[in-house]
């Protein structure tokens, strides 16, 4: 991985957490799906955990946190499937 792509990771992983604190939530699924696809969605537990934290989620059901981990498991099961090259 390159300087540029580590640096593109950083400023959407920082994108998806400015677009979930301010409410912007399409952004924020749109940033998901594409950081998804062409990172891993493992890093994005520990950001949804913390958003949880952040919310007060934790007296509760942490719905972001069980939806990351639903996503991360999706992800990584399809991803192998999506990019499948038959010669």
């Amino acid at each position: 991985m390159s300087v540029t792509e580590s640096i593109v990771g950083v400023l959407l992983f920082l994108l998806i957490l400015f677009a979930v604190l301010q409410n912007a939530l399409f952004l924020a699924a749109a940033a998901v799906s594409f950081f998804s696809i062409k990172y891993s969605a493992y890093p994005l537990i520990p950001l949804a955990i913390m958003l949880d934290a952040y919310f007060g989620a934790f007296y509760t059901v942490p719905i972001l946190s069980i939806c990351a981990v639903v996503w991360a498991t999706g992800v990584e099961l399809i991803r192998p499937r999506l990019f499948v090259v038959q010669s």
